[in-house]
């Protein structure tokens, strides 16, 4: 489930999220509610250090001028999602 996954990872303290970005090679980030200020820390801090960043955001939510610059999906639902990630070559 999506929504667990999200829950857990937000529960972790943001030094803790930021050791895990540190150590991955990318990182897709959901802008998809756009109240969600951790989500704006976690792809600064990943920016921030040169990492490969993805934006996914779902159809209608809005998304910030600067992040139309940036590597984006917009998708309609988890399939549609599923299909555009595979089309790009991540998992």
């Amino acid at each position: 489930m999506v929504r667990d996954a999200e829950a857990a990872q937000k529960s972790k303290p943001l030094h803790q999220r930021i050791g895990q970005i540190k150590r991955a090679k990318f990182g897709i980030y959901d802008f998809s509610s756009p109240n969600d200020a951790d989500v704006l820390l976690e792809l600064g801090a990943a920016l921030g250090m040169g990492k490969e960043a993805l934006i996914i955001y779902k159809k209608g939510s809005p998304l910030p001028e600067t992040m139309k610059q940036l590597n984006r999906i917009e998708y309609d639902n988890v399939s549609d999602l599923t299909a555009k990630l595979r089309k790009r070559g991540h998992p």
